[in-house]
């Protein structure tokens, strides 16, 4: 199993989003979409950690980011191809 860091790194380098700019403050279109990868991903590796744990991770004060972005991963999973790609590219290197 890989620690979080290590996947928020994983998917700052699938991305070409730099990991300062996931856990960061910007929300620009692009950093949004590689932070709700990274947060879902996240979610499904460590499973253990609380959504408050996971918040704190990505620099943000309370739950409810995390809530926001596993709505809008579950949803930019239904309708976006190159999101989809995105996702099997993290968790291919998740795994491995």
């Amino acid at each position: 199993m890989r620690s979080a860091e290590d996947i928020i790194e994983r998917v700052a380098t699938v991305t070409g989003i730099p990991m300062e700019a996931i856990t960061g403050r910007r929300r620009t279109e692009m950093v949004c979409v590689a932070r709700f990868l990274a947060i879902a991903a996240v979610r499904e590796a460590c499973p253990f950690l609380s959504l408050q744990e996971t918040a704190e991770m990505f620099g943000r004060a309370d739950h409810g980011t995390v809530l926001h972005a596993l709505k809008r991963h579950r949803a930019l999973m239904q309708r976006s191809g190159h999101y989809c790609r995105l996702n099997e590219e993290i968790t291919h290197l998740k795994e491995s």
